[in-house]
């Protein structure tokens, strides 16, 4: 994950491009129990992605409890590892699935930053 934040790093006179984050569950299977408690925690978002009222959305659940960890960096030079208690899920309108959207993305995550 360090690794990847670090590599990303690209600073130019007026642009700093590069991710801030780069998260990973503890298991394939915690990824999905967050995955599911997300989408059904924020349903209202989900459905309008579903029917193309929104081509995407950007949902986020926040658990009383670790979801994760993550390298993350805000503005210094070297990220820093961190416990997570939230999970991010970027959706996509999909019409030829069944369930009206694809999930882009997902990761556990904090926010404030």
């Amino acid at each position: 994950m360090m690794g990847r934040v670090l590599a990303s790093r690209r600073t130019f006179p007026v642009v700093d491009y590069g991710i801030r984050r780069d998260g990973s569950f503890e298991s394939v299977e915690s990824a999905s129990d967050y995955v599911d408690r997300t989408l059904e925690q924020n349903a209202a978002e989900v459905d309008d992605v579903a029917t193309g009222k929104r081509s995407n959305a950007f949902i986020t659940s926040r658990f009383g409890y670790r979801t994760g960890r993550e390298a993350y960096t805000a503005g210094q030079l070297e990220p820093y590892m961190r416990t997570t208690y939230r999970v991010g899920i970027f959706i996509l309108h999909e019409p030829r699935s069944p369930r009206g959207y694809r999930i882009y993305t997902a990761y556990p995550r904090n926010d404030g930053d």
